[in-house]
Formats: C-alpha cells, sequence, structure tokens
C-alpha cells in the first residue's frame, strides 16, 4: 500500500504515542496512560480517513482518462518505442532506466530545478519502499524528526522554554510589574544537495522490472541510511562531548542535564561497544541492570534509577568508537576507548529538513573515478545509476539529548 506523507507521519506519532503509553503503565500512571490511549485512538481515526482519501485520489487518477483516446498514446520523445500509458508511472521508470533516462521535455519526470542534471523523480510506490528499507534499520537517523520543506532555504519558529517567575504582590491603587513574555527562537535551513553512484551491469537492466525495483531500492535506501546517519552524528556532535562515570553518570544525565522535560521520552544510542559494556552491569544483589521490554523482547531496556529506558544499538562500523591513544616506550598505543552514549528525545533534539525529489539518472558511457578506482561504463558494459535528493540537518533543541561516552581502558 502506497502512502502520502501525513499518513508516514501519522504512523510515527501513534508509535511514538504507544510506546509513553506503555511506559505509563508500566509506572503505574493509569490515568496518564488513559489518556494517551484516547489520543492513539484520535490519531488512528485521522489516519484511516487519511488513507481513505488517499486511495480517493489514486482511483481517481486512474480512471480520469479511461473515455480519452490520447490517454492510450505511447510516451512521446527518445522513449516513445516503450510503448508506455502516461499514467504508468511505474512501468515508464523503468523503461526510461533501460533507455538510460533521456532528458525530454515531454518527459514528465524530470525534476523541477533538476533539468540539467536529467533527473528523473522516484515514483511514489518506490519512493515508499525505499522508506521501508531506511526504516527496517536501527540507525539514529530513524529516530529524528522529519520536516517535509517545499523551499530550497527558510526557517522555523519555536517557543523556547524560559524560567517564569512568579506574579508579585501588589497593593491596593499599586502598579502591576512588568513580567517577562514568551521567547521565541528561529531554526534557518538551507538545503544540501547530496548524491553519489553505483554501477550495474547491463545483464541486470535486461532483466524484470521486479529486479530492477529491487536493486534501486536497497541502493538508494542503502545510501539514504548512511548520509542521514552521518549528517545526524555530524549535527549531534557540534553539541560538546561530555564523559559519563558508568551508571551513575548515565542517571545525572537522564535525572539532572535531561529533566522532566524529556526523561520520559529519552531513549539511550550507542553501538556494540557500548552495549557489550551495559551487559556486564549488575546491581547490588548480582542481577544484571540490562534486560528485555515485557511488551516487546526485540528491545533491550537500562534500568536507570526508578526509570527503564530503552537501549538503540547501531553497529560499530556505523557508530564507531573513539581510540584513545597514550605513549607506552616511545610509541603511540590505543589505550583506551570512548564508547558513544548518546542519550535523550532524538525527535526533538534534531531535526531533518528534506526537500521532495529524490531523483535517478543513468549513463552506459560515463567515466568516473581515476586510477585503479576508475569505472568506464562503455567499456565494462556497465550502467551507472547516479542518486540525487536535497536536505538539510539542523539541531532542534541541544536540550533534547545528552552528547555523552564512557570511557573504558584496555591493556595496551
Amino acid at each position: 500500500m502506497s502512502m502520502s506523507n501525513k499518513m508516514r507521519d501519522l504512523l510515527t506519532e501513534i508509535e511514538k504515542q504507544n510506546k509513553a503509553a506503555a511506559a505509563a503503565y508500566e509506572a503505574g500512571n493509569k490515568d496518564e496512560g488513559n489518556e494517551i490511549l484516547n489520543k492513539i485512538a484520535d490519531l488512528r481515526k485521522d489516519f484511516e480517513v487519511e488513507k481513505q482519501l488517499h486511495e480517493n485520489n489514486d482511483f481517481f487518477s486512474s480512471h480520469a482518462n479511461e473515455d480519452d483516446p490520447a490517454s492510450a498514446d505511447p510516451v512521446k520523445g527518445k522513449a516513445a518505442d516503450c510503448g508506455v500509458p502516461k499514467d504508468d508511472a511505474r512501468k515508464k521508470f523503468f523503461k526510461a532506466a533501460r533507455a538510460g533516462f533521456p532528458v525530454s521535455k515531454d518527459l514528465t519526470f524530470n525534476n523541477e530545478g533538476d533539468d540539467e542534471y536529467g533527473g528523473y523523480t522516484v515514483p511514489e510506490d518506490i519512493v515508499t519502499k525505499v522508506e521501508r528499507y531506511r526504516e527496517a534499520h536501527a540507525h539514529l537517523s530513524k529516530y529524528i524528526r522529519r520536516v517535509p520543506v517545499t523551499a530550497p532555504s527558510g526557517a522555523r519558529t519555536f517557543l523556547s522554554r524560559v524560567a517564569h517567575s512568579a506574579f508579585s504582590v501588589v497593593g491596593e491603587g499599586g502598579k502591576i510589574g512588568k513580567k517577562t513574555g514568551p521567547v521565541f527562537q528561529r531554526l534557518v535551513y538551507a538545503v544540501k544537495k547530496f548524491a553519489g553512484y553505483i554501477p550495474a551491469t547491463n545483464e541486470l537492466l535486461k532483466d524484470s522490472d521486479e529486479n530492477i525495483e529491487a536493486f534501486i531500492v536497497e541502493w538508494l535506501g542503502k545510501a539514504q541510511v548512511a548520509t542521514d546517519d552521518e549528517q545526524t552524528l555530524a549535527a549531534i556532535e557540534t553539541k560538546e562531548a561530555v564523559a559519563l562515570d558508568g551508571l551513575d553518570g548515565i542517571k545525572h544525565a537522564v535525572n539532572v542535564q535531561l529533566g522532566q522535560a524529556f526523561a520520559d521520552t529519552a531513549a539511550i544510542y550507542t553501538n556494540d561497544d557500548g552495549l557489550n559494556y551495559l551487559d556486564t552491569l549488575k546491581d547490588e544483589n548480582g542481577r544484571y541492570q540490562l534486560s528485555p521490554d515485557p511488551a516487546n523482547t526485540d528491545v533491550k531496556r537500562l534500568q536507570v534509577g526508578a526509570r527503564y529506558i530503552p537501549l538503540v544499538v547501531s553497529p560499530n562500523a556505523d557508530l564507531p568508537s573513539a581510540e584513545v591513544k597514550s605513549t607506552v616506550n616511545g610509541e603511540q598505543v590505543v589505550t583506551a576507548y570512548k564508547y558513544p552514549f548518546i542519550i535523550g528525545d532524538l525527535d526533538e533534539g534534531i531535526a531533518k529538513f528534506d526537500k521532495e525529489g529524490l531523483s535517478v539518472k543513468a549513463s552506459d558511457s560515463a567515466v568516473v573515478g581515476s586510477g585503479a578506482d576508475q569505472v568506464n561504463a562503455y567499456e565494462e558494459d556497465l550502467t551507472l545509476f547516479r542518486g540525487l535528493f536535497r536536505a538539510d540537518y539542523k539541531v532542534r533543541d541541544a536540550a533534547a539529548f545528552v552528547n555523552g561516552y564512557i570511557q573504558v581502558s584496555v591493556n595496551p
């Protein structure tokens, strides 16, 4: 089932609220849990309404030109011999891929503002599959906020959190003093271009549409996951890293640095090294602090005082530990590692301003790279796919997360 952006946003919010409801019930806050469930019910109704509207639009689009003989004409231009109806976007996309994505004013896939690149927007159903591919992986970027934008630059305004001062006692006939009003902050974004390429054998392009689709979905999914993770981590690292003193340091980060504003929606984001470290922690009775969530055994959680904080683990390759080197016998050797422990609510902390228009171009004659890394598509009978999208990644609320690490010594 294809989904609109609003449907995906609603599903994300439902999932978030469901976790909050489970946490409330587990903490014994039944009233709060019931209130969240009521909110989820309203969100589900909104989702069903949006789903019906989306399906109606698809139905109307697919039947709008049934009585128009011109609608059966094949696509004109360089790809005219494809014989694909104009309204069959998916088939047209794969036919264009086989033809090397030719540039033609008659082709509706040329991205607005991208004519010089000969870009083709990816059909919605394939975009949806790419999104699902990305969401299937437990990466940092899966948890940040996505803000769809149409302009290449702009700003969003937020109400800042300020400490409110109390009203003063005013005597009869006395003057009322001025109080501090709301403070607003501006978050400015400017989308950047992110692009890359991958070679595919021309034999692949002679295969079925399903094989081409699987190849494109996997490639775009991996490329966007890597890009999103890299840019998310870069945004996080704009905040100074702080050393955490084991479990007590994690408690301080949750209870004090995040405080009541974000502690209840926080998660711990770490890597394989961090997971192994937490997996060895025990309480005074010898019981391990890390345990599976009873509501979802695939999710691990850490007991942090009176709270249970969910754990999100990325592979070391995607979220590496930092080496700490010291001089031993006149040589620089690794004497410790800094395991990453990013703690907080990344949905509140980091925003991706996402400009729609994921595009793809192909060439069977391009030469890219140099030296041993050079790829000659013509000589090697390859087709080079180039993907391109525009986005910007910003810290939305620095108070919503702690960029922490735990340093563990090793024998050199």
